[in-house]
């Protein structure tokens, strides 16, 4: 069963409160509870042990253990480690007075976990594990989702005369469209065209695999495959130039499509999309190595 938690971000509850909600233990800074599938990380910055610190919008947690370097073995340590593929849910919570825990949200590591040194309980330097956290914005990923869904949707209402053969794409850069607002969350638009280009660009076959089995669509006589955007749009301001560019859209069938998105071997699927259209990507103006786009998809 999912654990449905309904805490608005910015809620202040007390260490009981906690206990309850997520039905974890009732001390210590990483809380794992097998009942709600969710591990409750407390930054407590009334205790002077862990060093935690916010840099822009990723917070570097300490891991856990008091004395002496801290290890991945039989601790939460290796929970929180392992989260991009153990299905654990972990939430934050900072203490800046004592037992008023507020409530930061859902978290996701930002960045791979890395050693650094800190002093233990008896003022001994000691290696500790360092998790890069980032808020999981969970309205904008919502959002973001009904925007490529509507976009898929429009393709089951073009016509023939739409349909592009032989077409030849030359990749350059373009300039960014400004956001728009919709539903409170500025998200930017998806173009039909330049998505029904690069789905020409590709032939209607799956990028991944040509061979892989779809069918033709209802109202053009066309194989049926999915515009994607390789790099997903939410990551536009990290970029000087448009990620809504044929270059940036591939084409696959809904296996592909849906694996990419929720399959546990999608890193096979990304790292030869990346292959086949880094090329073109760096011509669009759009640099990005692989290790940085698998990390927008953790």
């Amino acid at each position: 069963m999912q654990f449905d938690l309904q805490i608005a971000r910015g809620t202040i509850l007390t260490n009981t409160e906690i206990v309850e909600k997520f039905q974890c233990g009732n001390m210590g800074g990483m809380r794992r509870s097998k009942k709600t599938g969710t591990l409750v990380l407390v930054s407590d910055k009334t205790k002077k042990l862990y060093q935690d610190v916010w840099k822009k919008d990723v917070l570097y947690y300490t891991g856990m253990g008091k004395i002496g370097d801290q290890t991945l073995k039989g601790n939460q340590n290796k929970t929180l480690y392992e989260s991009t593929h153990n299905n654990v849910k972990i939430h934050l919570f900072e203490v800046e007075y004592k037992n008023r825990y507020i409530y930061r949200g859902e978290v996701k590591l930002a960045d791979d976990p890395y050693m650094d040194m800190q002093k233990d309980d008896e003022g001994n330097k000691r290696r500790v594990w360092m998790f890069p956290l980032k808020i999981i914005d969970k309205e904008l990923d919502l959002v973001e989702k009904q925007k490529d869904v509507e976009l898929i949707e429009t393709f089951n209402k073009i016509e023939e005369s739409e349909i592009l053969i032989d077409y030849i794409y030359v990749p350059e850069p373009k300039e960014k469209q400004a956001p728009i607002l919709c539903e409170n969350v500025s998200v930017y638009n998806r173009n039909k065209q330049t998505a029904l280009r690069a789905l020409a660009y590709a032939n209607y076959e799956c990028e991944v695999d040509q061979d892989h089995p779809t069918f033709l669509r209802k109202n053009v006589n066309k194989k049926y495959t999915e515009p994607h955007h390789l790099i997903p749009l939410k990551f536009s301001d990290q970029f000087l130039f448009s990620l809504d560019v044929e270059a940036n859209i591939v084409s696959l069938c809904s296996n592909c499509h849906n694996e990419i998105h929720y399959g546990r071997d999608f890193r096979i699927i990304l790292q030869k999309l990346y292959q086949r259209r880094k090329e073109a990507l760096q011509k669009a103006g759009i640099l990005i190595s692989y290790e940085e786009l698998e990390k927008m998809y953790i």
